[in-house]
């Protein structure tokens, strides 16, 4: 149970949210929790940029290696080797980066927007606990953990299972697996395509779709709020764009 007395509630435990600090949308969650048990989350901008390094070697090395094992990564053995497949790579080495890399940007950021709510005076006390009670719902949402478990669960039953296996696996023999007699049999290479790299950056896509959501929600629960705007205000933003006296 939470303490009454801690920071961030009051005396009858109601979640209170004053700082931006105390707002991080973007943070936390059963997979950011994983991260820091694993030493792949937290920390300094420097250990951050060999974390994402790492978090690229779980999806993209191992391929190369499989492949240079089964002796596929070059050459005439299939007709797609693994160096010349350059969607996986585009999606590996730069996408999957790029999508860690944007969340600690947001996650950076968003807490400051957030607060610009409070800040900016724009949320009457009279409505006060509406808006407590919007972030709270959206703090969970990013805590659920049955969220998570569906996410993962789209990404290896559709995802993986259904929409790439019969939309995005070529029919000609490749590094990563060739079709006999209209079944599809994957190499070593493949089976680590199909089972960690492909739903690691399937998971961290929809994982954004989600987080986005919640934003979004956020954002609509917020105006139904009666926001304390004043459309006299010279930074023509109802007040939004400048800070109040």
């Amino acid at each position: 149970m939470r303490d009454p007395n801690a920071p961030g509630s009051n005396s009858e435990g109601e979640l209170l949210f004053k700082a931006p600090a105390d707002l991080p949308l973007f943070a936390g969650g059963p997979f950011g929790r994983f991260l820091q048990n694993t030493r792949l989350g937290g920390g300094t901008r420097r250990s951050f940029r060999h974390r994402i390094v790492m978090r690229a070697l779980l999806a993209w090395p191992p391929l190369l290696l499989l492949s240079i094992a089964e002796g596929h990564a070059w050459g005439g053995s299939v007709a797609v080797p693994f160096l010349f497949d350059v969607q996986v790579h585009a999606h590996l080495l730069l996408a999957l980066p790029l999508l860690f890399v944007a969340e600690r940007i947001v996650h950076q950021r968003m807490p400051t927007m957030v607060g610009q709510f409070l800040a900016r005076g724009l949320i009457p006390n009279s409505e006060r606990a509406q808006f407590n009670a919007a972030l709270a719902g959206a703090m969970r949402l990013r805590d659920s953990i049955a969220a998570q478990v569906l996410i993962i669960g789209i990404v290896y039953a559709i995802g993986v299972g259904l929409v790439w296996r019969t939309q995005g696996a070529l029919d000609v023999p490749t590094w990563y697996g060739v079709r006999t007699e209209g079944k599809w049999q994957p190499s070593l290479a493949g089976w680590w395509m199909v089972c960690v790299s492909l739903p690691l950056l399937q998971f961290v896509l929809l994982r954004w779709y989600f987080r986005l959501s919640i934003w979004a929600r956020f954002l609509w629960r917020v105006s139904r709020i009666e926001l304390l705007l004043e459309p006299t205000d010279p930074d023509r933003c109802g007040g939004w764009g400048s800070s109040r006296a």
